[in-house]
């Protein structure tokens, strides 16, 4: 039963959705951070939590769509993957940015690391681009008569709005990547 509270769905979050137990304890971590790193942190995951609003939009949409073989499965599929697999990607893979706990001052059995395997230094701007540019994509295609009727009117929207958080996540992200790449080269 316990089990079950903790991994059932919310009622207005898609089958998928980047609010996992892993991202609500490796946001719980930011908190033990100094200032004004933590601020850095906060806001640049507030900014990754808006993007999902935006994405989570064309995710349930599509949702109601994927059902069998259609042009609105197509849509559908297109928004499953290239858009919220992308986005989820992008999500998951910051979280490992955050810098583990170490309780006393010990260090991690195998001298690891304080962030986790692959932190995406190098690839988070060109990601996020590439999720604002799928989104455009995906409103270029609404003017087609075999879009789905469900998903008219918020793509468009949805597209503009994960443009404008591409353009400002390079601000928001510069200083925790700053604060990673300082600690790599220790």
């Amino acid at each position: 039963m316990y089990r079950q509270r903790l991994t059932a769905k919310k009622p207005d979050e898609p089958r998928v959705s980047i609010y996992t137990r892993e991202w609500r304890d490796r946001l719980y971590l930011i908190g033990a951070l100094p200032e004004p790193e933590r601020g850095y942190y906060a806001a640049f995951f507030a900014h990754l939590d808006a993007g999902w609003r935006i994405v989570r939009t064309l995710q349930l949409a599509a949702e109601s769509l994927l059902n069998g073989h259609s042009p609105r499965d197509d849509v559908a599929s297109w928004v499953d993957v290239e858009i919220t697999d992308n986005f989820r990607w992008l999500a998951d893979a910051c979280l490992q940015m955050i810098p583990s706990v170490r309780i006393f001052g010990e260090s991690e059995p195998d001298g690891g690391c304080l962030f986790g395997p692959e932190p995406p230094v190098d690839e988070l701007e060109l990601e996020a681009q590439m999720l604002a540019r799928n989104a455009r994509l995906l409103a270029m295609m609404e003017g087609s008569a075999s879009f789905p009727a469900a998903m008219r009117g918020i793509v468009g929207p949805a597209a503009s709005a994960l443009t404008a958080w591409d353009l400002e996540l390079p601000t928001l992200s510069a200083p925790v990547v700053q604060y990673v790449m300082a600690r790599f080269a220790v």
